[in-house]
């Protein structure tokens, strides 16, 4: 394989034979194609370009400034993850027990936060949904976030998320990012996705052109886990205000967490 592609004035990929060569700034450096873990599109800017990240074994990460020749560098993104697949380590540690149902390879789904383990930063990013999960990845952990799990979902503006959820949550679990877009906040729209752990109710958000593709995915599991009875496993129209409005009531120390579990319980009528 032979590849040359420039991204930049200073900054060129190179694949030849079994060698990633990076030039950069007058430099040159040889990766062996067996060393990369994983390539992926990482950020767009208003001017179209965008930045590759190439992630060795070694945990050092390349990044590539991508304002030339970019629908060349999307399709490097398919050929490299190719590559790492053919060396054993499949691009997004995917589990193939479990059907692959959407690949995060053009970030196309972003993660603007709602997980009290995972603050939403550069570094964190969708890695895929399977059968079973949503993954979402730090610099150092994998989150698997259950189908299962989820209550609610949602396609909705920023003014609707803050209609609908309380101001300490949507600061506490760091949703503030949805702050940052400086544009109309009815156009802009977000996936809204609630999902239960243990006593808690996540509320988790992301943002990016795949929000419709992955609500579907969700519905369509939703529609096809049944349990024995032939009803969803959890329903969209479980009470979530009332659990919301529940578990506040046990932050606070007004209830305790034995009589959350017994109202929790009359709630989902279990």
């Amino acid at each position: 394989m032979k590849i040359s592609i420039q991204a930049n004035q200073y900054q060129t990929i190179k694949i030849i034979n079994d060698v990633l060569v990076f030039e950069s700034y007058g430099n040159k450096i040889n990766y062996g194609l067996e060393n990369l873990k994983e390539c992926y599109i990482s950020e767009y800017d208003i001017e179209g370009a965008i930045t590759l990240k190439i992630l060795l074994k070694n945990n050092q990460t390349l990044h590539i400034q991508v304002r030339e020749n970019v629908n060349e560098f999307r399709n490097l993104v398919s050929d490299l993850n190719e590559i790492i697949n053919k060396y054993g380590e499949t691009s997004i540690n995917h589990n193939s027990s479990n059907k692959l149902l959407y690949s995060n390879e053009y970030n196309d789904l972003i993660y603007l936060g709602g997980h009290p383990s995972i603050p939403p930063s550069q570094e964190v990013r969708v890695l895929y949904i399977d059968s079973e999960n949503i993954s979402i990845r730090d610099i150092e952990n994998v989150y698997n976030i259950p189908l299962s799990k989820v209550i609610s979902y949602r396609i909705e503006s920023k003014k609707e998320i803050e209609e609908r959820v309380t101001l300490p949550r949507l600061l506490a679990f760091g949703i503030y990012a949805l702050a940052i877009p400086k544009i109309d906040i009815n156009i802009e729209k977000y996936l809204v996705i609630e999902v239960e752990e243990l006593t808690n109710i996540l509320t988790l958000v992301f943002s990016g052109p795949a929000i419709k593709k992955v609500f579907q995915i969700i519905h369509d599991y939703k529609l096809n886990n049944h349990s024995e009875t032939g009803k969803l496993v959890i329903k969209k129209s479980l009470p979530i205000e009332e659990l919301k409005g529940l578990k506040e009531l046990l932050d606070l120390g007004i209830i305790n967490l034995e009589e959350f579990e017994i109202k929790k319980k009359e709630l989902l009528n279990l």
